[in-house]
């Protein structure tokens, strides 16, 4: 259960609001910096690898909030 944490009365993994963290910052910054695109895929990939290993344990979080 260390990798999951309770938000706004549910359960979600540890990575999630790192995700959507990472993602804003990375939106914001390259509208406000106008960025080159080699920048953009740089702090992309990051980002990407958060979402997906967020995504991965999503599936097991639900299966447990279903059994209590």
């Amino acid at each position: 259960m260390s990798v999951y944490v309770g938000l706004l009365g549910s359960v979600v993994p540890r990575l999630m609001p790192y995700a959507a963290f990472s993602t804003t910052l990375l939106v914001v910054y390259s509208l406000l910096a106008r960025l080159l695109i080699d920048s953009i895929v740089l702090a992309g990939v990051p980002t990407a690898l958060l979402w997906m290993e967020g995504v991965r344990l999503e599936r097991p979080a639900k299966r447990l909030v279903s059994r209590y």
